[in-house]
Formats: C-alpha cells, sequence, structure tokens
C-alpha cells in the first residue's frame, strides 16, 4: 500500500511523503532560533524608558563628580577683588588636593597645595561656612607682613595679583619699611576717604577740671607720636618670627584692605581645606553679602536674577579659568 502512494506521487511530479520531513524540522529550527535571539516582552525597552535610563545615568554621574571631583561655590564678598568679584559662580576642583600614597599620585593628577594657589576652605572659626582665599605662606617658611609687603624668609614677596581698593595714605611713595609719616603726608583713617574728618578743636587735648583732677582726653585715631612710633617698630622688628607648623597654611585675600583672612583668624588646617577654585562659569552683578538675604528679600534677589540676569551678567568675566 504504501509503495502504490509513493509510486502514485512519483507520477504526479511531488515528493513523496517522507521528502517533506526534513524541511519541516529546518523550519522548526529556525523558529526555535528566532525565539531564543528575540528577547520576552519585560526586556524589551521603549523609548521612555531608554530616555529615562539615560537621565538617571546622567544624574548618577553628575552626582559622582559634584560629590568628589567638582563643587559649585558663590563669591560673597569683595575679599578677591579684582581675581574674583561678588556675585561669581565657579566651580572648585575636590579631587586635586586629596590625600594619597606614592601609587595614586603617580596615576592620578594629585598633587601638593602651591603658593599662588587659589584654595578653598572651611573656616576655622566656624568650619559651616566656606571661604575663598590665596594660599601665601607654607608649612616650614617664616613668613610676616611689614606695610602691606609679604615677606616669606626674610625676602620680599613680588605679588602681582594683589589689590589695594581703599589706600590709607595719600602718597604711593611712603616709606614701607618703617611707617613713618614725614612730613608733607598725610594719613587717612581705615573706611575714610580724602578728606579731613576730625572734630575741630584748638589744640591736641582738652582741660577738663573735675575735683581738682586734669585729665588728658585723646581723640580717637590719634596719631602717635614719631619717636614712639619708631620704638615700637624696632621692637618688632627684633621680634623672633615664628615658622609656619607643618599641615598648616596662610591664607589672604587679593584685595588687602578689604579682606578678611589669617591676619585676623590664624592659620587654615590641612584637614579644612576643600579644594582648588578652577573655573568661573557664570559672573552675576550681586550686592555684597547677598547670601545672607531670607525671607521677601531672598525671594526678591530670585526674581531680580529672572528679570535682570541677562543684563547684570558679566559675560566679559563668565566662562573663564581662575588664576
Amino acid at each position: 500500500m504504501e509503495n502504490s502512494e509513493i509510486v502514485a506521487n512519483e507520477k504526479q511530479g511531488m515528493p513523496p511523503q517522507m521528502n517533506e520531513q526534513p524541511s519541516n524540522e529546518g523550519a522548526q529550527a529556525e523558529k526555535n532560533q528566532q525565539a531564543k535571539r528575540t528577547p520576552p516582552a519585560f526586556y524589551q525597552k521603549s523609548v521612555p524608558r531608554e530616555v529615562a535610563e539615560i537621565l538617571l545615568f546622567a544624574l548618577c554621574v553628575l552626582l559622582f563628580f559634584k560629590s568628589f571631583v567638582w563643587q559649585n561655590f558663590q563669591i560673597p564678598t569683595p575679599s578677591m577683588e579684582n581675581s574674583l568679584l561678588i556675585g561669581d559662580h565657579l566651580t572648585a576642583n575636590t579631587f586635586i588636593f586629596k590625600n594619597a600614597g606614592p601609587i595614586e599620585r603617580a596615576l592620578l593628577p594629585y598633587r601638593d597645595i602651591r603658593r599662588g594657589d587659589v584654595v578653598v576652605f572651611k573656616w576655622p572659626g566656624d568650619p559651616r561656612q566656606d571661604y575663598i582665599k590665596r594660599c601665601i605662606g607654607l608649612p616650614g617658611e617664616r613668613f610676616e607682613v611689614k606695610a602691606d609687603r609679604v615677606y616669606v624668609n626674610g625676602s620680599y614677596l613680588d605679588e602681582r595679583y594683589t589689590f589695594f581698593k581703599e589706600p590709607k595714605t595719600m602718597k604711593s611713595d611712603r616709606d614701607p619699611e618703617i611707617g613713618y609719616r614725614p612730613r608733607g603726608y598725610y594719613e587717612i583713617k581705615p573706611g575714610f576717604g580724602n578728606g579731613w574728618h576730625r572734630p575741630p578743636h584748638e589744640s591736641s587735648f582738652t582741660m577738663i577740671e573735675m575735683k581738682n583732677v586734669t585729665l588728658k582726653v585723646l581723640e580717637p585715631y590719634k596719631t602717635l607720636d614719631a619717636a614712639l612710633h619708631e620704638q615700637i617698630v624696632e621692637r618688632l622688628r627684633a621680634a623672633p618670627v615664628d615658622e609656619i607648623p607643618e599641615g598648616f597654611y596662610v591664607m589672604m585675600g587679593d584685595n588687602r584692605n578689604r579682606s578678611y583672612d589669617s591676619r585676623e583668624w590664624g592659620l587654615v588646617p590641612r584637614e579644612l581645606i576643600q579644594g582648588r577654585g578652577y573655573f568661573v562659569w557664570w559672573s552675576y552683578g550681586e550686592d555684597e553679602n547677598s547670601h545672607t538675604k531670607e525671607g521677601l528679600d531672598l525671594i526678591h534677589s530670585y526674581v531680580r536674577v529672572i528679570w535682570e540676569g541677562h543684563k547684570r551678567t558679566r559675560w566679559e568675566e563668565s566662562f573663564s579659568r581662575i588664576k
């Protein structure tokens, strides 16, 4: 019976029935391979899901760099004029000064703090506050300031980045060594411009009778006698100059007459240093100490940024590297 079916199929030009089995097996195998290549419906990503994953990855990278490599800061005071202005928004490299071993230093861009670096650090008086100054004195050096001039190990430090916005004398050729005011020189008190600000009086002191006791009332900021002043200067010259201890640094603002720095509150320990100021990405004409505003004043400052941001932006200072 089977032979007759085969013969009949051959007569009709049709292949035998048993020849159809290999083709069916090949089609099934191809379907199986295609099923293996096709992921389940759960793993098939839609366009919104791919976009969400890309944004999440970018956010993770941004948070990593912000936490361990770069941080943003804002300049609230004029202590660094003209290097940095009030309202400058900058990024600081918090990676470069990390403590590292010799192998890590050979592979990664670590380095020690150098003189002239613009450094971001926690203020020793209150570590919750961030300060930015220029490093002037390094560990092991003898550091002193004479008449607004910095001396390191007895040698004058030539600082081309310093800026004196409010000079204390009218003459530029004032004797820098002893600060003595020769004839023809006029003293200007801190915080006052050129002019006479003392109350008028006939003599340098006033006699007041009080139970037969004579008192000498000195006016504020009275100029010291030249001889006494010279004695004080000579005494200061003879005083020993201490070295900066290991692990401490001297930080000073470029605008020396308006900078609250190491001359007032002392040295900065190594553990409070956060990084190096690197790049100003936005320079905005903000008011001094605007970061202390609260309530409606703070809301008003934000509204003004939105409304006048394009006008108050200092475009020539934006997108510039800190030197």
